[in-house]
C-alpha cells in the first residue's frame, strides 16, 4: 500500500502460476530473485538459484549494466543470460518493437539490429541473425538481426 500520488515511489511484484499458499507465503517472505536495477531506464533481475539475470532495457545504456556478463547494448532491447555452466552461458536477445513505422503502412516487420557488448572472451557459432563484431581479452562485441518481435538464442563458451 503506497497510498495516494506516491512521490519517488516504486513497486514490483512476481507471478507464481500453479502454487499454493504455503509456497506463496514462503516466496514473500524470502523472494527466488532479487533487483539490480529498476528504474525508467531498466528492470534488471537477478535469480541465483535458476543462474539467470534478466535485462530489460527502456533506454539506451548510459552506464555499464549491473550483473556480471552484459556490459552495454546500443539500444533498447530485452536480454537473459543463464549461466549453464563456469564456462558455457546461454545469451538470448529480443527486441520486441516490430517496427512497422518502417515504410509504407502496408509493411512487414522489420529487422532492427542490436549489438551487445559482452564482458570477456566469448566463443560463439556465428548464425544469420548473430554475427561477432569484435572480440578480445576484455570484451566480445556481437550484433543480432532481431525481427518479428522474436527471441534469439545462442550458446557462449569460454
Amino acid at each position: 500500500d503506497h497510498g495516494k500520488a506516491p512521490k519517488a515511489g516504486s513497486y514490483e511484484y512476481a507471478i507464481l502460476p500453479g502454487t499454493d499458499r504455503k509456497t506463496m507465503t514462503a516466496f514473500a517472505k524470502k523472494p527466488a530473485y532479487s533487483v539490480l536495477q529498476q528504474d525508467r531506464n531498466a528492470h534488471i533481475l537477478e535469480s541465483p538459484s535458476d543462474r539467470i539475470t534478466s535485462y530489460v532495457l527502456f533506454e539506451t545504456p548510459q552506464s555499464l549494466l549491473p550483473g556480471g556478463l552484459l556490459q552495454r547494448t546500443d539500444t533498447s532491447c530485452l536480454v537473459m543470460v543463464r549461466k549453464e555452466s563456469a564456462d558455457k552461458v546461454l545469451l538470448t536477445v529480443a527486441q520486441p518493437d516490430l517496427a512497422l513505422y518502417r515504410g509504407p503502412s502496408d509493411n512487414e516487420s522489420g529487422e532492427i539490429p542490436v549489438t551487445v557488448t559482452l564482458k570477456g572472451r566469448w566463443k560463439v557459432a556465428e548464425t544469420p541473425f548473430c554475427k561477432v563484431v569484435s572480440e578480445d581479452k576484455k570484451q566480445t562485441v556481437l550484433r543480432f538481426l532481431c525481427k518479428d518481435g522474436a527471441s534469439y538464442e545462442v550458446e557462449l563458451e569460454k
